[in-house]
């Protein structure tokens, strides 16, 4: 009997290539490769089904949060360049709303309210005293030295009839010092003795060689002559004249010889170091009116004084308001160095961000108007030159993108600190680092973005796809890097030194 034809195959093929192994087509072999219809083990079958662990799934969490910021910063990049007006007036907008917050500006420029912190004993002692005694006064103080003392470090100066009539004319300048027209408009006109801090009998206490005298320049000439009628004066006299208070010179005096009267009595010459004028004065605390009284009378002495000239001594003065005034000066004064500071790190970003005009952008913009029947007359067409060249600027040179992007940095900062005045976080000079510090932030990202979006120069992609792929590319890292900054800024915050947490503070808000 005839085989089929495929035994017939089999066998040529059993002949030509030997037998068949014994493991192949035993039944062993056959079990360990199940058909396609049988059910595999349950072993695998509860392998296959069981769920990921809590650890398995917090392994996976970073990768998803990855994957769904890249997309969702994908997404932003496409809205944001098909609605580009839309997305800017937002942010002119905010812009808008935050500026306003300048106007509730709080500056705090007083040390021991900056670097110390405020819940201190000192601290709460000096608030609750501040609380309950408003009158407690401040001083306006002038020291008076020889001629270039502090140049040649050489302090002694004679103590006489000379020193005594400066001190006078001083004091006369002092008298006659009357408040400026303030925001209150309430402090026009007023001398020392309005806002005088007085003793019980309503004299003002202040303190200085003529009070031995006092302040009568009369009684000082009908009883000084010489050098040595001053020298005897202050060693004979114990008590402030038309008082009981207890005379003692060394206070304001430095280097007053403790044998003075020895002194006067050889006759002999007296030198001391420096002598302190005070002028105390007074202004309610929770009155604003009143505060700037105080401020502003003490300004005007500054003002009256700051060009005194004595040809053999030297006059210096400060007021509660002086560190203030030194701190405005020198901002004022670097105001200039700062904008050249931004004028230049600006033009390097945007010659950076700009490029080599590609002139078939250009052309394509031209060709597609032309097309769509814009340029069909000789008119239309020279109308039409004068904006094409234009938008090349723009658009070609990206010149404009350059210049937007830093605008929209300057904007931010100010915004952001806007914000912060609303909130009322005060002001301190040290945040005039921080827009420097912002600015190198933003910028950088600004780069980042702008080399995500020129990867894919070339090839046929909208702008918008451009704008997605570059955002899916580098939204997330920009994304961890400001949460770093933020992070680390929030942390700032939790110091006792206020100054740090102002600048934390301010810093937290512009960064994000």
């Amino acid at each position: 009997m005839k085989s089929s034809e495929p035994e017939q195959q089999q066998q040529q093929e059993a002949a030509n290539h030997g037998p068949v192994p014994e493991s192949a087509g035993s039944k062993e072999g056959k079990s360990s490769s199940p058909s396609p219809d049988k059910t595999p083990p349950r072993s695998t079958q509860q392998s296959q089904n069981k769920k990921p662990g809590i650890a398995e799934r917090l392994s996976q969490f970073p990768a998803w949060i990855e994957r769904s910021g890249s997309a969702w910063w994908g997404r932003q990049g496409a809205r944001c360049a098909t609605y580009p007006k839309t997305h800017i007036a937002g942010v002119f907008l905010f812009f808008l709303v935050m500026l306003p917050g300048w106007l509730l500006i709080e500056t705090e420029t007083k040390g021991d309210r900056l670097w110390a912190s405020q819940t201190s004993r000192p601290a709460l002692m000096r608030d609750w005293t501040s609380a309950n005694f408003p009158t407690a006064p401040k001083f306006f103080q002038l020291m008076i030295v020889r001629k270039n003392a502090l140049k040649e470090k050489n302090y002694r100066m004679k103590f006489g009839k000379d020193l005594v009539n400066l001190s006078f004319k001083l004091n006369e300048l002092i008298m006659k010092v009357e408040t400026e027209k303030d925001v209150y408009d309430v402090t026009s006109g007023l001398k020392y003795e309005d806002v005088c801090f007085k003793d019980g009998a309503g004299r003002c206490l202040r303190s200085g060689l003529p009070r031995m005298w006092g302040f009568s320049k009369e009684t000082y000439e009908n009883e000084v002559s010489t050098d040595l009628d001053v020298v005897k004066k202050f060693a004979t006299t114990k008590f402030w004249p038309g008082t009981l208070l207890s005379l003692n010179p060394s206070d304001w005096i430095h280097g007053y010889p403790a044998d003075i009267e020895a002194k006067a009595a050889s006759g002999e010459e007296v030198f001391v170091k420096m002598v302190v004028q005070q002028y105390p004065y007074v202004y309610g605390k929770d009155e604003k009116a009143n505060e700037a009284t105080g401020w502003n009378w003490d300004r005007g002495a500054v003002k009256a004084l700051k060009n005194f000239n004595d040809p053999n001594y030297d006059v210096y003065m400060i007021g509660e308001k002086s560190l203030d005034d030194e701190v405005e000066r020198v901002v004022e004064g670097d105001t200039t160095l700062n904008a050249m500071c931004y004028t230049i790190m600006f033009t390097f970003c945007v010659l950076w961000i700009s490029r080599i005009p590609r002139y078939h952008i250009a052309q394509r913009w031209l060709k597609g108007k032309e097309q769509d029947g814009y340029t069909a007359a000789a008119g239309e067409k020279q109308k039409l030159q004068p904006y094409s060249k234009l938008r090349h600027l723009f658009v070609a040179y990206r010149g404009c993108a350059g210049w937007f992007s830093i605008l929209l940095v300057v904007m931010a900062t100010l915004a952001g600190y806007g914000f912060c005045m609303y909130c009322g976080v005060k002001f301190s000079t040290i945040h005039l680092v921080l827009p420097f510090i912002i600015v190198g932030i933003a910028v950088d990202d600004v780069f980042i973005i702008v080399n995500a979006f020129d990867a894919f120069e070339g090839q046929e992609l909208t702008v918008a796809e451009k704008a997605q792929r570059a955002m899916t590319q580098v939204g997330m890292s920009i994304t961890l890097t400001s949460t770093t900054d933020l992070a680390v800024f929030l942390l700032g915050l939790t110091t006792s030194y206020p100054a740090v947490q102002y600048f934390c503070a301010y810093a937290a808000v512009t960064v994000t």
